[in-house]
């Protein structure tokens, strides 16, 4: 793969396969993604080996062994880290993390998209069950709704398909049915009118998800906190579709660079998580308690335990990624006296010891790289999802941090980052959207760190420059 890929690559006149894949993405040089990685993994190590020690310390308790009862702590391997993150979170975790959910009922969750719509945006919105033909479930398992703007008249249709069923896709994910685009001045007669408003195509977009769970003592679905999130995240993708007007279809909504199209899922991620947001629609259905602020920071840090560890897990991915579809990579494996396998193991050991705290060795006689999917469907690109997260964190400190929900901030997003879609350079779009400020990947970890110390739900660390 790495080596036909190469070649193609070359015979096309780029350097190499990860030259030819970022040709059309918004950052286009595979070395300042490495910066970008390594800077970042720099940055993070101090954190997450605070984060490793608490790991270390449980395998001593749970794991006696002449090896484990030393004056040093044992290691942590790639098997040990899932089993004993789970142990330490459970120990450490300051509030039950189902707490939430009778706050979150699904029907007023829909709701607090509808106040996003509303605030942010000015937008009008009206739901209602799909129609028998518009619907691909039973009758009433799929909301429409439709967005509108009373100086941009209609928006286009989001469906709702959110109830879990057998046999269902499982992920969750926002299907593009109806791209948006400009139509001809002169319509073709069958094209019906309400597909199309001010010379515009109308887009449509269906939101796939299996939310929620029935407590006995409700009659109502009701999420976790982090099935809110994924709401939250997929409908920024919707946002980004309905809101964005291209002359042509494929450069519509979130088709767009691929390490810049995750910037306003990630973004719409942040509301989910806010106390100021929340109020507007996480209440007890019977009491009408707003979820409490309190419980709120209990999550808050609940997520935030080993994100360190976590971030250097996709630091390492994505740095692997890069390093595999160099041109020093695909030309080594082509020598005659290099062994494929091999030569990939220890490019992984080398980037492993790069990336992970030293007390988390790399293990020796393993080959993680053969589960490693996204290589062939992200060959190159994912970083993406760092990048995306960076951007997205700048973009919620310049604008939303100290108040959410701000209208004007929702409009400068609106207008300066969804609009355009893919036909605009993302870096000028940011810049745009930003006032004038650079978009700043680097500044990830530094957000982190301030996250991961803070204790405020409502007014989040300032972003260190």
């Amino acid at each position: 793969l790495i080596t036909v890929r190469h070649e193609l690559s070359t015979r096309l006149g780029f350097e190499s396969f990860a030259h030819r894949t970022l040709f059309d993405k918004m950052e286009r040089d595979p070395q300042r993604i490495v910066d970008f990685l390594l800077s970042t993994a720099e940055q993070l190590q101090p954190l997450a080996e605070e984060e490793l020690r608490e790991l270390q310390e449980a395998k001593q308790k749970m794991e006696p062994s002449p090896a484990t009862q030393g004056a040093s702590l044992p290691d942590i391997h790639q098997w040990d880290l899932p089993f004993y993150s789970a142990v330490v979170k459970s120990q450490k975790q300051l509030v039950d993390p189902s707490a939430a959910a009778p706050y979150l009922p699904l029907d007023q969750c829909i709701q607090g998209l509808r106040v996003l719509c509303e605030q942010l945006f000015g937008l009008e919105t009206s739901l209602a069950p799909a129609s028998p033909g518009e619907s691909w479930a039973s009758a009433g398992s799929i909301l429409k709704l439709q967005l509108s703007h009373a100086s941009h008249g209609p928006l286009g249709t989001i469906f709702l398909d959110l109830h879990p069923r057998q046999q269902k896709y499982f992920h969750s994910a926002h299907f593009t049915v109806r791209c948006g685009c400009k139509v001809p001045e002169v319509m073709d007669p069958d094209f019906p009118t309400e597909c199309h408003h001010n010379g515009h195509q109308l887009p449509v977009v269906a939101l796939v998800m299996s939310l929620g769970h029935r407590p006995n003592d409700s009659s109502m679905e009701h999420l976790s906190l982090q099935e809110l999130e994924t709401l939250f995240h997929e409908f920024g993708h919707a946002l980004h579709s309905l809101l964005s007007r291209t002359t042509f279809q494929h450069l519509a909504g979130t088709r767009t660079a691929a390490d810049f199209v995750e910037t306003p899922s990630q973004l719409l991620e942040m509301f989910a998580w806010n106390h100021d947001v929340l109020s507007t629609f996480a209440r007890h259905p019977l009491t009408g308690t707003v979820l409490p602020t309190d419980l709120l920071e209990g999550m808050q840090k609940n997520r935030r335990q080993h994100s360190a560890l976590d971030s250097l897990q996709q630091v390492l991915l994505s740095l692997v990624d890069q390093r595999a579809f160099s041109r020093d990579a695909a030309e080594t494996m082509r020598m005659p006296s290099v062994e494929a396998r091999e030569y990939l193991s220890s490019l992984t050991k080398e980037v492993h010891e790069q990336v992970m705290p030293t007390a988390m060795p790399y293990a020796e006689g393993t080959n993680w790289l053969a589960r490693f999917g996204h290589l062939t469907t992200y060959g190159a690109t994912y970083y993406g999802y760092l990048y995306d997260k960076a951007f997205a964190t700048q973009l919620w400190h310049e604008l939303f941090a100290s108040q959410p929900l701000n209208r004007h901030a929702g409009e400068r997003l609106w207008k300066n980052l969804l609009l355009p879609g893919g036909s605009a350079d993302p870096y000028a779009l940011l810049r745009n959207t930003m006032n004038g400020t650079e978009a700043d990947a680097s500044a990830l970890a530094a957000f982190m760190i301030a996250e991961k110390r803070s204790s405020s739900v409502s007014s989040p660390p300032p972003l260190r420059r």
